[in-house]
């Protein structure tokens, strides 16, 4: 790849209701996609306990549980050289 040409990126946004239970589907959103990525399985159960922590933060403490106001999850995936 050369210095003009951008890495290769792939986005993922969600927009999940801040109301418990919408942890899991940024969890198995993001686990899914480590797994599809070639992630070894141990960095995969990681990843999901630190997005599920994150976004129930979001939720309890950030947004209050009212389920108006939106959690935003971007999961960025990016080619390596």
């Amino acid at each position: 790849m050369s210095e003009d040409t951008p890495p290769l990126e792939k986005v993922i946004e969600l927009r999940l209701p801040s109301k418990l239970g919408y942890e899991r589907v940024a969890m198995d959103t993001a686990s899914s996609l480590a797994r599809r990525m070639g992630f070894p399985e141990e960095k995969v159960e990681s990843l999901k306990t630190a997005i599920s922590e994150a976004v129930t933060n979001a939720i309890e403490h950030g947004n209050q549980q009212d389920a108006g106001v939106k959690v935003v999850v971007l999961l960025t995936a990016r080619a390596t050289s």
